[in-house]
């Protein structure tokens, strides 16, 4: 850089805006790395974009890039919306968004009796889409907030998504079969009053532009302080991100 080394006004000025220009650059270098690392690959990650306003249960097929994979009945809620479906009440319990006016709810297992024998069972999945496929080998982090609904006996502390070349299409409403999950972990209990992380590392194999949530093990859930016979573990669900990850 050419410094001027007069001791007049001007000088002193072509001195700072020098300077500036070079720290700007510094500073937008900074932010591409910033963005290039943070990118997520999740379309419409807090379920935002919908066909229309959600009326009734059982509408999550409205959420754009979403759908659901089984013959379940995954719930969308927004803020737009009224009575069941509505937001912070529903018909599943009390909740504000984690980000703006929607969010997703699952089914993460229902079932009659605590056994859970004879596929006696209801578990349900929203299916996404990534907006490129994942590249070989890379490692990607997924992140997604989950909240306990308040009509949940039941509580668990992992939820699972799977990743896929192509979209699911199961006939059932109880399961859904994969090999190709992610444990999701959280360092705190799930709360009815609040958002919880999960998160999870995966190593992609390839090509993978889809992928599930829901609960492909039903191992992990706990009884909350209940009488009641029946299993039911209710998830709100918010801000899905899955970026690569960069060991730096």
């Amino acid at each position: 850089m050419e410094l001027i080394t007069q001791k007049d006004r001007g000088g002193t000025t072509i001195i700072m805006e020098q300077n500036l220009d070079k720290y700007i650059f510094i500073i937008i270098l900074l932010l591409l790395k910033i963005t290039t690392y943070s990118q997520n690959l999740v379309k419409n990650p807090s379920f935002e974009k919908v066909k229309r306003c959600p009326s009734t249960i059982s509408s999550f097929g409205l959420a754009i890039d979403w759908n659901n994979p089984t013959k379940a009945t995954p719930d969308l809620y927004g803020r737009c919306s009224k009575y069941r479906v509505s937001v912070p009440k529903n018909d599943s319990g009390y909740q504000q968004p984690k980000t703006e006016d929607n969010y997703a709810g699952i089914l993460y297992i229902s079932a009659l009796h605590k056994n859970l024998v004879n596929e006696d069972y209801w578990r349900e999945y929203i299916q996404g889409t990534l907006s490129s496929e994942l590249v070989e080998d890379k490692i990607y982090k997924i992140s997604l907030y989950a909240s306990l609904a308040e009509e949940s006996n039941y509580t668990t502390s992992t939820i699972e998504l799977s990743f896929s070349n192509k979209k699911k299409n199961s006939r059932k409403s109880n399961e859904l079969k994969t090999n190709n999950f992610v444990i999701l972990e959280s360092n705190e209990s799930i709360s009815k009053d609040t958002w919880t992380e999960f998160t999870g590392y995966y190593k992609a194999k390839g090509n993978e532009q889809n992928f599930q949530i829901g609960n492909f093990i039903y191992s992990d859930i706990k009884a909350l302080d209940t009488l009641d016979n029946g299993i039911t573990v209710y998830l709100y669900i918010d801000d899905v991100k899955v970026e690569e990850f960069n060991e730096e």
